[in-house]
Order: structure tokens, then sequence, then C-alpha cells
């Protein structure tokens, strides 16, 4: 046996290449990512900017609310006891663009609904009538979602009579109103759920509430239930001045935005605009969380918070 070269230990391992490993998958998970990304886009047909909303429905823009951090509170408190947050100044807007909706002004009774639940249609009527009353006006709020109310837990009171006792027999509506700590503004719950909403809604009971003649308030704000699935909606929409759709961003598909819309124009309805609600700060044009959005600069703002 002859020894042709001695050999020698290696400094460095052959085998794995963990340069090239780690290089091959950062290139592999990066197109991986890339494909998921469109894959998700492409997938997602909700509405997500606010110049989609005309564009889409035909609807102007009325409103655009923020998303707001609920550590701070609730969305219907932020919009309603905190008249320097950012989602009060938005319904304050609205209130502005619903004055210059028609050459009468705002309309006296208003509608809000939307397609499904949870996309803030509770808040906004809330918060509009607050802001409604805000101006020395008369505001009625009702909730006439009678198969789910919500307003009452909002107000924080019972929803032992309401609407559906209106509706359903001779009950006196002002012994089912309620004074609220907002001034000038007052509420009439849902009341005990009904087996069918959609006929006490038909009666000649809810005209007579919403007629001028028999009513003293200046603005009634009606929350109404979703379009899709029941009719409710639908029945209120043709018996007020003027509906309000509200619009989820980044949820609220554009295939049910299509087949409310649809369904409002059959009935011989259309709203009078859209609301995009919860809206992230990354997405809009207008820094809702931005410094300058805010009365007072950043470090005011810090001081009051710790105060």
């Amino acid at each position: 046996v002859s020894v042709v070269d001695k050999a020698d230990t290696p400094l460095f391992p052959f085998r794995p290449d963990v340069t090239r490993g780690a290089m091959t998958g950062l290139l592999l998970g990066l197109m991986a990512g890339l494909a998921l990304a469109f894959v998700i886009e492409y997938m997602d047909d909700s509405i997500k900017f606010p110049d989609e909303v005309e564009r889409f429905t035909g609807l102007p823009l009325i409103g655009v609310i923020p998303r707001v951090n609920t550590s701070k509170g609730s969305p219907e408190d932020q919009a309603t006891r905190d008249p320097r947050s950012a989602l009060a100044e938005a319904y304050r807007s609205v209130r502005t663009a619903l004055q210059f909706s028609t050459s009468k002004g705002a309309p006296r009774t208003i509608v809000v609904t939307s397609c499904t639940k949870n996309e803030g249609k509770s808040t906004t009527a809330m918060a509009l009538a607050v802001a409604l009353s805000q101006m020395g006006k008369r505001v009625l709020l009702v909730d006439g979602d009678m198969r789910n109310p919500t307003l009452h837990r909002m107000f924080k009171t019972d929803h032992s009579v309401g609407l559906s006792n209106i509706l359903s027999s001779d009950t006196d509506p002002i012994a089912v109103t309620r004074k609220t700590d907002f001034p000038s503004l007052y509420l009439i719950t849902g009341g005990p759920l009904p087996p069918n909403p959609a006929e006490l809604l038909s009666g000649p009971s809810l005209q007579k509430l919403l007629s001028p003649s028999s009513s003293h308030f200046d603005h009634i704000v009606i929350d109404a239930p979703p379009i899709l699935g029941i009719a409710d909606s639908i029945i209120l929409c043709n018996q007020v001045d003027a509906a309000l759709f509200v619009v989820e961003s980044s949820k609220t598909r554009k295939a049910a935005i299509r087949n409310a819309i649809r369904r409002l124009r059959q009935a011989g309805t259309a709203p009078l605009g859209a609301i995009l609600t919860k809206l992230g700060s990354e997405m809009t044009m207008y820094g809702y969380e931005s410094d300058f959005y805010y009365y007072g600069n950043k470090s005011e703002r810090t001081q009051q918070e710790k105060t």
C-alpha cells in the first residue's frame, strides 16, 4: 500500500451547506408568501377604501368612520361621550353631510341599516342621533330591530316595553318613550320580541308614530335590522324620508352589498348614501390616527390621557 496523499481533517462540513439552504429557503418562502398574498387579495371581494364605495354601490359617500381602540372605551361611548375623539368628529361630519343632502336640511325620519349584523349600524344610529340632538333639535331614537334589539344595552336600560308594544296594541308612544342622559334625545327600545315583526311594521301604527302631526320631534332615527334574509328593513325604508346604508370596511362582501341594494331598489326605494365604518388608519388618506387630526398637539393629548 502506497500513501499518495495524506488525508487532512476539513475545516468546514461538506454537507449541509447552511448558507445555500438558507438562501433557498428564503427564496421559496418569499415566493410562497407572495403567492398566498395574491390569492387572498384575489379572493377578498370586500370594500376597503372610501373611493370604492361610490364606484361600486353608486351611492354617495356620506361619511367615513375610523376603527377605534376599544381599550379606551366602547365605540358608542367614544362616539357620544368624548367630543374630542376621532369617532365623534367623524359622526359630526356625517351630520354635516346630512344637513346638505337636501334643500330642507337633514331628513326628518332616517333609517340606518346594513347588509348583515355587526357592521356598526347601531353605533351609527346612536351616534347620529346624539349628534343631531347636540344642535338643539328634539331627536327620537327608535330601536327598529325587534328580532335582536341592541340600543337598550347601549343606554343601559330595560326593554320590557317598547316599539313592539306600540305596534301591537293601542299603547301611547309617550308612555314608552324614555328620556336619556343626553339633552333633547329620547329613546324607544325594541320591547318584547314579537313573533311577527314584519307584519307589525306593515301596520298603520308605525306611520302614525313617524307622522309629523302626531310627533313633536325634529328628527327620528331608526336602528333597523339587516337587509339580507328578512323584510323588516325594506318595510322601514319605504316609510321614512331617507335611509343610510352602513358598510364595514374590509369585511362586507361585494356580493352581499349588491344583493342588499338590489332588494331595496326592487322595493321602490334607494339609500340616501353610504357610510363606511371601521376603516383602519393605514387605509385612509385622512389619517384619523395622525397627530394633526386631534385638537391640540401630541404632548397635550398625552398629558390629558395621564390625568
